[in-house]
């Protein structure tokens, strides 16, 4: 190992993602571990979103791990210069010493600058060790806490397709004890329900600010959020929190994290209000179709149900301010119609028997009675309009 390279690196200790490009020659070839995408790679990704991540997993994951193994036993005093002095005022700056003299066999900063390099290797080195499994991840994940110092880390993980529940334990045993910002990206990957509770909960007491990217995990539900959301440090004082294209939808209202520490999820009741249906965001509008849609009773609805079209036995809509009443009851945020609403399920005039059906102007089926209620509820929504355009 080359002193002045090691030296170099030391300056580079509080760049919060590893800012280190590793390269190595063999008989078969070359091997490259980039911290970003290599400009063929960029292309790629331009044309096809997570192509370019995918060829950059499969070019990393050939790297030696012998090589990987030497960085976690990096030590200091074993480097060398070609010129003897270079290596003597290198060690004796790190120790604080004057550098024209013999510079120390032993010394703390030795240690903490061991300590710090190992961590920055293993940062280097993370995401290949994931995507292949290798037996160095323990190692490395260990490296990487062992850096006490470390108050900002940034982990890029985007793309590892197979990266589930167990790469992400090894992602939370990474975690050094003081960490202040955090922010991990892992688009695409297979973590789900139980690595949101897992990550949370292994969160540093000392976290300000975390930044999550996990759009593409299709595995993360409501559930994986709900978990998520009552286990986060009560130090944490910013959330991005990114999920589009998972099985949640809840989390993409929550516009801040106040709102997300002071959501409390609705008790199921039957029959009783629902504000949710898994895998919709039911503004008032949509939640009225979605109502008349769904609505059936006796042979109908068990042909429904059997088609899997429907798992709702007998919906009603609520009126705005029961919906806004019991969310308010039950401790709930009410952002406002344009965002949610309320859903009956269930009803006391539940019926085995067939209902007519009248046809409204969209061509959904309607009872007499929904077109009814339809009808007051359309018009109280105008003469509500209509009394704020006057009081305007």
């Amino acid at each position: 190992v080359r002193i002045w390279c090691a030296f170099e690196e030391a300056c580079c200790l509080e760049h919060a993602e590893s800012p280190l490009d590793v390269v190595t020659c063999h008989e078969e070839g070359v091997e490259l571990i980039t911290r970003g995408l290599t400009t063929p790679e960029e292309r790629l990704e331009r044309e096809r979103t997570g192509s370019g991540m995918a060829r950059k997993t499969a070019r990393e994951s050939s790297f030696p791990v012998d090589l990987i193994e030497a960085g976690l036993a990096f030590d200091i005093r074993q480097a060398q210069a070609s010129v003897a002095s270079d290596r003597d005022h290198i060690l004796n700056s790190v120790a604080g010493f004057d550098l024209e003299g013999i510079p120390p066999e032993q010394h703390p900063n030795y240690v903490e600058v061991n300590t710090r390099l190992r961590s920055l290797f293993a940062r280097t080195f993370f995401r290949s060790a994931l995507s292949t499994a290798s037996p160095v991840r323990t190692g490395l994940a260990s490296a990487i806490s062992a850096d006490r110092s470390r108050t900002d880390m940034k982990l890029n993980l985007a793309g590892l397709t197979d990266a589930g529940d167990e790469e992400m334990e090894y992602v939370v045993n990474s975690l050094p004890p003081h960490l202040c910002k955090f922010s991990l990206e892992m688009q695409g990957a297979s973590i789900g329900d139980a690595s949101m509770e897992r990550l949370a909960s292994s969160l540093p007491q000392s976290i300000e600010a975390v930044a999550l990217e996990f759009s593409g995990c299709r595995n993360i539900s409501d559930v994986g959020l709900e978990a998520f959301r009552s286990k986060i440090p009560s130090a944490l004082q910013s959330l991005s929190l990114s999920l589009t294209g998972t099985s949640v939808w809840k989390g993409n209202f929550f516009s801040s994290l106040e709102s997300l520490r002071n959501w409390q999820p609705l008790c199921d009741e039957e029959p009783g209000p629902v504000w949710w249906k898994p895998g919709f965001a039911l503004s008032w509008k949509l939640a009225e179709d979605f109502v008349k849609r769904t609505r059936g009773v006796g042979r109908e609805q068990a042909r429904w149900e059997a088609d899997g079209k429907s798992d709702m036995n007998d919906n009603r809509l609520l009126t705005t301010p029961q919906a806004q009443s019991f969310l308010q009851e039950k401790g709930a945020l009410y952002p406002g119609e344009d965002q949610w609403a309320a859903v009956r399920n269930g009803s006391e005039s539940d019926s085995e028997e067939e209902e007519e059906y009248d046809m409204d102007a969209r061509g959904k089926e309607l009872t007499a009675e929904e077109a009814r209620l339809a009808a007051e509820e359309a018009r109280a929504v105008e003469a509500a309009r209509l009394a704020a355009e006057e009081a305007r």
